[in-house]
């Protein structure tokens, strides 16, 4: 191999190497654009189908991660949107909010609709709707919803009564 090709290896292998170190550090700061610009340019130098495959993944990983914290910003907005509706009086308002935020899989939010067609507040009352926001959330881990669903089933209110289901769910 020329020196003069060798010499061109190296520069790219560098620049690849800056622009990855460049991008690590802008992703650990949140900032995402620079981040993506920096693995798009390593990218363009990537000189294998292996290195070329990783970048990709890091790419669409970091994007995935961004849209996670939005959502999680998003959710946290919408669940005090939803409390201070609900402090004010304005039941269906709340239930708007509590939602768009169980739609997103926010298991807080599920909890607090689920409760919202348990008790008519906002929307109408729908057992069937409150079994299942209920069971969405507590089969994530929210205890509030692993609670009021082994009351519902102990207590038979608006579906039969069920004492090993209860059981499972206390």
């Amino acid at each position: 191999m020329p020196d003069d090709q060798r010499a061109s290896d190296g520069l790219a292998s560098c620049r690849y190497s800056v622009h990855i170190s460049n991008a690590q550090a802008a992703e650990s700061t949140g900032d995402f654009d620079s981040a993506t610009a920096s693995y798009s340019s390593a990218l363009s130098l990537a000189n294998t189908a292996e290195l070329r495959s990783s970048l990709e993944s890091a790419i669409a990983a970091m994007k995935a991660r961004r849209e996670g914290e939005e959502t999680a910003r998003q959710v946290q907005e919408w669940l005090g949107a939803a409390a201070e509706a609900e402090k004010a009086g304005d039941l269906d308002t709340a239930a708007a909010w509590y939602r768009k935020a169980a739609d997103v899989n926010d298991p807080g939010a599920m909890h607090k609709l689920g409760l919202a067609y348990y008790n008519g507040n906002g929307v109408e009352q729908d057992i069937n709707k409150t079994i299942e926001l209920l069971t969405k959330a507590a089969e994530v881990g929210n205890s509030a919803s692993m609670f009021q669903l082994g009351l519902v089933y102990h207590a038979g209110d608006g579906v039969g009564k069920d004492y090993a289901k209860a059981l499972e769910w206390y």
